[in-house]
């Protein structure tokens, strides 16, 4: 990877340092007695709210010396990570493995979506675990029910109607993932799969999917109006 993070390693460690003073400044704002809403915080610093929370989150659950030993294995590995790096580390949980995963991050030069992926495949985080576990539970459920019968043609192409809809927002979703989180940044849908994490062929099939239930929705529309 040739960009800031690898080629000016001074450059990109003082601005990683000079996020992290600010995140301490937000912080200070926000601890006053009637301090003002992060909407309002983040209006006064001319960012987005969320990069206003995570600069937040990022000094205050990121300590100094934590910061200082990121820096001194970022300049060691030869790629520094960004303050969006370390929002998503700070999910994990017990602190070993946040280390482990924050030197591979340095050692392999991930970035922030490669970051996202990596927890997901290790269920590093607490969060994640519990959504495993709540799946499972859940698909030993659907595998022990029968199918339910479809009563009539009517109600079969109402419920094409209604998984038409759904494959189609979860592409969607999986789209707008990217559109508002070019970068993998953190945010409350970060935890979730995007557009871009998804192979070419993946891809593919889900556009062709998503056209087979259009057709097949469409049918069920004509059938109905007939």
């Amino acid at each position: 990877m040739t960009n800031r993070r690898t080629n000016d390693l001074g450059a990109a460690l003082g601005e990683l340092r000079e996020l992290h003073a600010l995140g301490r400044e937000i912080s200070a704002l926000s601890a006053r007695p009637n301090s003002p809403k992060i909407e309002v915080i983040a209006e006064q610093y001319g960012m987005p709210v969320q990069r206003t929370r995570d600069l937040e989150i990022f000094a205050e659950k990121f300590s100094a010396a934590e910061l200082a030993e990121l820096c001194r294995e970022c300049r060691d590995g030869g790629y520094v990570l960004s303050y969006r790096h370390v929002v998503r580390l700070l999910a994990v949980t017990p602190k070993s493995a946040r280390r482990r995963l924050q030197r591979d991050a340095i050692r392999n030069r991930w970035t922030v979506a490669q970051l996202n992926f990596a927890l997901k495949q290790r269920g590093a985080t607490a969060d994640y675990r519990e959504r495993l576990e709540v799946g499972a539970k859940m698909a030993g459920y659907v595998r022990g029910k029968p199918p339910r019968a479809v009563e009539s043609v009517a109600a079969l192409q109402a419920q094409i109607s209604v998984d038409a809809v759904q494959w189609r927002r979860i592409v969607e979703f999986l789209k707008w993932r990217d559109a508002i989180d070019p970068e993998g940044l953190p945010t409350k849908t970060s935890d979730f799969l995007s557009w871009s994490e998804l192979s070419r062929g993946l891809q593919a099939n889900l556009r062709d999917l998503v056209s087979l239930w259009d057709k097949l929705n469409d049918g069920a529309g004509a059938k109905r109006g007939r």
